[in-house]
């Protein structure tokens, strides 16, 4: 499961994404993603991790989809208490 916020900072917007739960080839996710990396007014990133892992496939995307938005702007990464690979 993925939730997203939006805050506003001076500058522009500030996303505050939570994966949570078992990471699976979630094509919403992917397109939130890739959503948040093309939207101009989003100048950052925060990525909490809070997932107990997930199948090879799901991580992977997952991974790709966050490399592709770290390539454009700020992501910074919290990990939760179950915070583990795919």
């Amino acid at each position: 499961m993925i939730r997203t916020t939006l805050e506003t900072r001076a500058g522009g917007l500030v996303a505050r994404v939570t994966i949570e739960g078992l990471i699976t080839d979630d094509r919403a996710q992917i397109e939130l993603l890739k959503t948040l990396a093309e939207t101009d007014r989003v100048k950052a990133v925060i990525l909490t991790n809070n997932s107990p892992g997930g199948t090879t496939t799901g991580g992977e995307a997952l991974y790709a989809a966050i490399g592709e938005l770290r390539a454009k702007k700020p992501v910074i990464a919290v990990c939760g208490t179950m915070a583990t690979s795919a």
